[in-house]
């Protein structure tokens, strides 16, 4: 037996409509299939979430400072105005260069876990170009340079990225790249 929604009528089993309003029992809904949906939009995810990593990518590799800094051999760093910066003026004299026959390795240690930056000029308070982690093989590519009795090393890593980093942070490798 059949109830009525509408008006309460009890009908035949068989009925489609109620016998006392004509209400009818079976709303055929049609509904529209599209056997392409379900595939398109997940392909449309999937190229999305794709170009949003490659995107990443590029975007880290081009900001990661790939730009080699300014070779110090000598040279005085000053600020040019003692009223625009805050930071003392820095002087730092480059010491003898590495071997240009053999490469010299060293690798990132002593941080304690936390791991070194590399940057851009020989001072704590400089741009930083790209942050590795301890055990980090680097090559020594200049000379140490001393900035406020502070001992820095003119690195670079596999990547091309090259930077100073502080000679406590380092300590010599037996193997390169």
């Amino acid at each position: 037996m059949i109830v009525c929604p509408g008006c309460g009528a009890r009908n035949e089993p068989s009925a489609r409509v109620c016998e006392w309003c004509a209400r009818p029992f079976v709303v055929e809904r049609h509904q529209l299939v599209v056997p392409w949906l379900a595939p398109a939009s997940i392909g449309a995810i999937v190229l999305l979430a794709t170009g949003t990593i490659i995107a990443a990518i590029v975007g880290a590799r081009v900001t990661s400072g790939r730009d080699t800094p300014p070779e110090p051999t000598g040279i005085s760093v000053e600020a040019p105005d003692e009223a625009a910066t805050s930071e003392p003026a820095a002087v730092f004299t480059a010491t003898a260069a590495a071997s240009p026959e053999a490469d010299e390795f060293v690798r990132i240690a002593n941080t304690g876990g936390s791991g070194a930056f590399l940057r851009r000029e020989p001072r704590p308070a400089a741009a930083g170009v790209v942050a590795h982690r301890d055990g980090t093989i680097l090559r020594v590519v200049g000379p140490n340079a001393t900035v406020d009795g502070r001992v820095w090393r003119e690195v670079e890593d596999a990547q091309g990225n090259r930077g100073w980093t502080p000679r406590e942070f380092v300590v010599p490798s037996e193997r390169g790249f």
